[in-house]
């Protein structure tokens, strides 16, 4: 793995971290700006839950992203929950920048393009979650999935990690019934199809560009 490689390349001390399929880690604490989490392998939600219990996902990240945790509100009225929705290895280390400080310009590489690569994605995420219309909103998000989760296999693309429901649900702040509602529609146009194992999986991904565009 290039982190690790690098890492070990450059002396810098690492931590690796596994979280098996919906292993959790609540963040109550910002991390320092010297100190960097990385996604080696496997899919992390990362939640924002406020005092009064009311969540929301911010950002479903993958390999090479940056975790990112700010909670510098004084009255610490938030917190941050990373739920992995696959087995996941993160990497944890800290750099130091100063003028007496020589950092591998490797490592400065592979940061920079991890943190564009998040930024993009919490963009997106965020330009997804404004979306007005609930079933426009749902449906973004499942084509989202599939563009960055998606695999493909006997001519078929389905999502890498299970996606029931109550997972939608949960990430999108919908309401259960609609959620429940909007994905039986799908199923019964043939849009989308779910299987015994709670896979969700498309056979033409036109099919559902073009219920979003018409």
């Amino acid at each position: 793995m290039k982190w690790i490689h690098s890492l070990s390349k450059a002396n810098i001390n690492y931590h690796v971290y596994q979280l098996n399929k919906n292993d959790s880690i609540l963040y109550f604490h910002t991390l320092t700006n010297n100190k960097y989490l990385i996604i080696l392998e496997g899919i992390v939600c990362i939640f924002k839950i406020f005092n009064n219990k009311k969540k929301f996902a911010i950002g479903v990240l993958k390999k090479d992203h940056t975790i990112t945790i700010d909670l510098s509100n004084q009255n610490k009225q938030y917190y941050y929950k990373l739920v992995a929705f696959d087995k996941t290895y993160i990497i944890s280390f800290s750099l130091t920048f100063n003028i007496n400080n020589y950092i591998n310009p490797q490592i400065l590489f592979y940061i920079i393009q991890s943190q564009k690569l998040t930024i993009k994605k919490y963009e997106l995420f965020n330009c997804i979650f404004k979306q007005k219309y609930t079933k426009y909103k749902i449906i973004q998000f499942i084509l989202f999935l599939f563009i960055e989760f998606g695999i493909i296999s006997n001519k078929k693309i389905y999502i890498s990690f299970d996606l029931s429901q109550e997972k939608l649900s949960l990430i999108t702040g919908i309401n259960k019934n609609t959620i429940n509602h909007i994905i039986h529609i799908l199923v019964n146009q043939k849009i989308i199809h779910f299987s015994y194992k709670k896979k969700i999986y498309i056979y033409d991904p036109y099919r559902v560009f073009s219920v979003y565009c018409y």
